[in-house]
């Protein structure tokens, strides 16, 4: 994360938390409500994959972003998963055969989604460093249980590993670490869909309102 960003949320933390619309300096507190998602049929072509995974919640940023400048929003949004795809594992008599992997899961991960305008793209990960994660407003976070469940008939050691993944976000959709091909969103009419792009994307990033 940029020192600037880093030292405006130290700042903000120190001298209270201003609402949606508050003016930091030439700078505006702004919200969005976003939705990512990828359907399972993009994530493994040579199987039936179906299902999706989906996380919705608000991020929070300032605007307009500072020139040539990727620009920071984070939050703490809700992820839904249901993913049915294949794998393989060696069979008794020593051949590869294919196996169902089946994912269901919740959580409610800490992100950052960083939006370089100039490249015209997006970049979507888990903030695994709570030190350096803040917004600079307080959003509810959204409420419930977490939790993660892999079953299928691959081999129980990589239903295992999947399953104790998912709340790192590389399980299912692996949405940590995702490219979104996208525009500045203080320059975009709202709502509005950022589709992906098979190959190079895979997840679509809906935005559903802004404040203010």
């Amino acid at each position: 994360m940029r020192t600037g960003f880093r030292n405006l949320v130290s700042g903000l933390l120190l001298v209270g938390l201003p609402a949606a619309g508050a003016s930091q300096g030439r700078r505006t507190v702004v919200q969005y409500d976003v939705e990512f998602s990828v359907a399972g049929s993009q994530l493994d072509r040579n199987c039936a994959a179906s299902g999706n995974d989906i996380l919705t919640g608000t991020l929070v940023g300032l605007e307009p972003p500072d020139p040539d400048e990727p620009n920071e929003y984070v939050g703490t949004l809700m992820r839904s998963t249901r993913i049915t795809t294949c794998g393989s594992r060696t069979s008794a008599a020593g051949h590869d055969v294919v196996c169902s992997i089946n994912i269901a899961g919740g959580g409610f991960p800490k992100v950052v989604l960083t939006v370089d305008a100039g490249r015209g793209e997006g970049y979507f990960q888990y903030a695994t460093d709570s030190a350096h994660w803040a917004p600079p407003v307080v959003v509810p976070p959204p409420q419930g249980q977490a939790y993660s469940q892999v079953t299928g008939t691959c081999d129980p050691a990589e239903l295992a590993q999947l399953e104790a993944e998912y709340d790192g976000g590389q399980t299912a959709g692996s949405p940590s670490g995702q490219p979104i091909e996208m525009t500045a969103l203080h320059q975009a009419r709202i709502p509005v869909t950022f589709p992906a792009n098979p190959p190079r994307t895979l997840w679509t990033l809906r935005i559903l309102a802004r404040r203010p």
